[in-house]
């Protein structure tokens, strides 16, 4: 299905119409075909498909402020709800889609709101550049959000499946790809770059067999964030808490990390847990740490309460 742009300049009907034909139908390719798009909240449930562009330069989507609907709940620009959903090959701007300082995410994989038992869910965004406006928008902005739908939280209730994050990149977003998965679902975040981040990678209370490989995150390079928030000092962010599951895996490889000294306190990967011990194995090899003389209270790398790993080869 191709999908031309509006000349009315709001795109949100066209899409939407076209995701639900597609996933109606078995149509396996939504195709944006126009150059530039604009956008408010899309929502389909049970696409398998591709939603793509031309590519990162050729298609760009922008996220219409004050779009999104962020009352007590995340907003999203683009929510798939169980399915097999890729986004690729084009650009998503986005700025402040709440509008009133809310929370919001430009793609989210969900499990279903309905019946929260079913819950399997394969989410891909491949060669897609998500920018934002950093701390000088009004809403905290995600990029990629993979998670059980609000009001599904129970541990039989938590989304399975899987997420692929494939050389795309993120620039000037509050958080850059957060994922909650259960069941060791595989997790791979392969061959991105991050830049002016508050948070790039989240792995939180998850069970899922999470593979970072050959990624440049720049972290530490944002001043402005407010002191004790926990953004603009961390690059990749792993914690467990009293309602995490009981096992983690995670496996960091060949990327690069680069601390801008924006604070004092760079940490390029932090783990913790808290109030539970869980079973979190994590394998760090081959990774290069670039540190900054003005980052005098940060580490590299900071594993807390980690039950087993290997560290090997790293610069």
């Amino acid at each position: 299905i191709e999908v031309e742009a509006n000349a009315s300049g709001d795109d949100t009907e066209n899409i939407q119409c076209a995701l639900d034909a597609a996933s109606a139908g078995g149509y396996r390719n939504v195709s944006l075909t126009s150059a530039n798009y604009s956008i408010g909240a899309i929502a389909v449930t049970g696409f398998v498909g591709d939603l793509t562009g031309r590519s990162k330069t050729n298609t760009t989507v922008t996220i219409q402020d004050s779009s999104l609907t962020c009352d007590g709940a995340m907003g999203v620009a683009l929510e798939f709800r169980l399915g097999t959903a890729s986004v690729r090959n084009m650009t998503l701007s986005v700025d402040s889609p709440c509008g009133d300082g809310g929370s919001a995410s430009v793609i989210a994989y969900y499990s279903n709101p309905d019946q929260c038992s079913k819950r399997a869910t394969f989410g891909n965004v491949d060669r897609v550049v998500i920018t934002g406006a950093g701390t000088s928008g009004l809403d905290a902005v995600t990029g990629v959000l993979m998670e059980a739908a609000p009001g599904c939280g129970a541990d039989n209730e938590r989304i399975t499946g899987t997420l692929k994050v494939n050389r795309s990149d993120m620039v000037n977003l509050d958080f850059g790809v957060i994922s909650s998965v259960a069941a060791g679902g595989q997790v791979d975040i392969n061959y991105n770059t991050f830049e002016g981040m508050g948070l790039p990678l989240t792995v939180f209370d998850a069970s899922q067999s999470t593979t970072v490989l050959g990624n440049t995150f720049s972290f530490n390079d944002v001043p402005g964030y407010p002191a004790g928030s926990g953004l603009g000092t961390t690059a990749v962010f792993i914690a467990s808490t009293q309602d995490s599951p009981n096992s983690n895996s995670t496996t960091l490889k060949n990327n690069q990390f680069n601390d801008g000294g924006a604070s004092t306190s760079g940490y390029g990967i932090l783990v913790g847990q808290y109030e539970k011990s869980i079973n979190h194995t994590m394998l760090v090899s081959g990774n290069t740490f670039t540190g900054n003389s003005a980052s005098t209270e940060g580490s590299g790398l900071a594993a807390i309460d980690t039950k087993d790993g290997l560290v090997s080869g790293n610069r």
